[in-house]
Parts: C-alpha cells; structure tokens; sequence
C-alpha cells in the first residue's frame, strides 16, 4: 500500500517534540516541523493518530536553521537541531504547561514557571550507547532499528570520541565518562567497570558506570541544589526511588532523619557504601518496592520515579496521608500530570523545568506540592 502525500500546516509543537497539523479534523504528528510551516508529508495511520514523514518543508518558519550536526536528517537521537537552543526551551515550557493543563487539570501562568537551562548544549550527556551491527556502529534512525553509522555525536565530551573512532564491534556497547574529569568507561553491560568516586563540595558519592545516573554534567549541582531548596529543612523525611543516592546523600544534611528506599539490590547496595564513606548516620535505607509504600508522616516525601510514574494505589495512599510537602522530580510530563491529578488534597506551589537533556524532547520536571 503506497503511503497518502499531503500538504499539512503544523500548528503547534508537542510532547516528543513533533509538530501537530490536522488534516480533514484528524491529528497529524510530524518529526522536526515548526509551528506555521507548510509541510509535505507522506502519512501513515497509527492509533488515533496520522504519522506525517517530512518529505519536504514548503515554507521554513523563521525559527529554523541549519543542523550543526552532520548526522540529524538520519539519526533518532535528537529533536530540536532544526531551531536554536532558546526557542527550544520555549517548546519544552510550552509542551510542559499544555500537559499539565491537559492531564492534571492545572493552570499555571507561564511567567510563574521556572526555567533552569543548560548552560551548554553540546557535549554534556555522561552515558551514550552506541548500537554496532556487522562493524558499523552508530545510532538507530527514527522510528527503526536500522543502523546510522557515527563517528561522533555532539551531546558527548569530547574525549570520548577518540575512543568511539578506535572501537571496534560486534555488540552494542556504552561509552560513559566522569562527570568532572576526563575519565572515560567503555562496557557492554553494568559490572565490568569498578565503581568510580564522584566528589561533590561536601561529600563523596559512588556511582556503578552503567546503573541510572543524571544525564547532564553541567546541571548536577544545580539539579540537587534545587531539590533542597524545594524540599526545605525539617525533622523527617522520606525519599522514594531513591537509586544509590544521587539524592539521599545531600538531602540527609537537611533533616534529623531521612528514611530511603529503592527496589534495586545493587542500588541500595552502593547507597549504603556511599553512606558509610562519608560518615553519614542518619539515613535509615529500605530495599522494596516503592509502589507498596505504606505512608508515614513526615516533614517532606522527595520522590523521583521513573518514566511510569507512581502507581495509582501509592497515590490514593499519599494523598490520604498527613504528609505536609511533596517534592516531585518527573522525566515525563504526561505521568508527573496525571500524578498531581490524583493528589487533589494537594496543592502545587512551585513548578521548575530543568533542561537536563538539549537537543532533544525530553527534560526534567520537579514540583513541590503542599497539603491543602
């Protein structure tokens, strides 16, 4: 079946990063268009939708530009090349504000919203993994699993792209590097690297190259000062989700007792190592299924789940609780809504987007709620 051709009008940009057009009252989703570009595309049906591939712009929006990278009309790894970093950001804010009023049912003035940027947008990730197939190694194309051979990508350090020239392949593989200093990690699989040691200005945390770590470099300490600043200071506090304690660490200086768990054995297992390093003793740390959290009362829950959200059942359980704030770290915006949705004994006092991934779709969210 030979795909439909069309001339589309994209009206706005949405979460991924697509342009929306409608063609005959349908939703028409396009890859790297622009609000008020005439579009030709080639379409395709999904679910409730029409997937548009770009054939040809026909009219460029005054926002856009030249890629600088060599790879962005084959590789799937980036979103916003095609328009500078500040309208970028504008996207992502408008994109966060259209969800949380489209699925949380919130209406938040766009001038009350904090925006925390990157201050570079080139070569900030700490992990990339390159896919290798038949010694070509490289990314998957959009929307396939087929192979664009790279030599470099321009989110990664520098000093990791003579490594990705040298290597030589058979399976996929990770390159990670030291998030301070030009150390760089090759491996297949978390493990084969020994644990390195992160110094941060008041503590040191140890981090298993290859397990869940922040993606941005030059956002670290900017991501944790801003949890502390919303999570405030107190008695008690509970921490959910709480990985090897990218966050547990820093947030255990600001109240007498911080209770965190996390499901993954290795991850409280580092948690605890880190811990112990730093002389800390007033973290009591749980191994468990976070959904299955019964709720106890407290100064302040910090929570970071992954992409999924929460589970339904641990929300109807907070939202009953006498828990007095809730500081909500999200890296998706439909779940974090439909989250805050079901707390509605809460309220929202403060909204930060904090652009930990340029370039692409995705960015961090984090809210602190109070109990109305």
């Amino acid at each position: 079946m030979t795909d439909k051709i069309e001339i589309v009008k994209i009206e706005k940009i949405v979460q991924g990063g697509k342009g929306l057009a409608r063609l005959d009252g349908q939703v028409v989703l396009v890859d790297r268009a622009l609000p008020d570009e005439d579009v030709r595309v080639s379409l395709r049906p999904r679910k409730g939708v029409m997937d548009g591939r770009s054939m040809d712009i026909i009219t460029p929006s005054v926002l856009r530009i030249d890629s600088d990278c060599p790879f962005y009309s084959r590789c799937g790894g980036c979103d916003f090349r095609h328009t500078d970093y500040k309208t970028e950001l504008m996207f992502k804010q408008e994109i966060l504000l259209e969800t949380l009023q489209r699925i949380g049912k919130l209406s938040i003035p766009f001038s009350e919203m904090t925006v925390i940027p990157s201050p570079e947008r080139n070569r900030y990730r700490i992990r990339t993994r390159f896919q290798c197939e038949k010694g070509r190694k490289g990314f998957f194309a959009k929307s396939s699993h087929d192979i664009v051979p790279v030599n470099d990508c321009l989110l990664m350090p520098e000093h990791l792209v003579p490594i990705l020239q040298k290597t030589r392949c058979r399976n996929s593989f990770y390159l990670e590097s030291h998030p301070f200093k030009e150390t760089a990690y090759r491996y297949r699989k978390a493990g084969e690297v020994e644990p390195v040691k992160i110094e941060f200005p008041d503590y040191i945390l140890l981090h298993q190259p290859g397990t869940f770590f922040q993606a941005n470099r030059f956002l670290l300490q900017n991501f944790i000062d801003t949890v502390l600043k919303l999570a405030g200071t107190g008695n008690t506090a509970w921490e959910l989700f709480a990985g090897s304690g990218f966050l547990t660490l820093p947030l255990a200086d600001h109240f007498s007792e911080l209770s965190a768990m996390e499901w993954s054995h290795p991850a409280v297992s580092m948690m605890k190592k880190s811990l112990a390093l730093n002389g800390i003793s007033n973290v009591k740390t749980m191994e468990g299924d976070c959904n299955r959290w019964e709720p106890m009362a407290c100064d302040v829950l910090v929570l970071d789940p992954p992409r999924e959200g929460m589970g339904r059942e641990l929300a109807r359980k907070i939202n009953q609780s006498d828990i007095l704030r809730i500081v909500y770290v999200s890296c998706d915006a439909a779940t974090l809504a439909r989250d805050i949705n079901r707390l509605d004994n809460y309220q929202v006092e403060k909204t930060v987007l904090i652009d930990m991934f340029p370039g692409t779709a995705h960015f961090e969210t984090m809210v602190r709620l109070s109990r109305k």
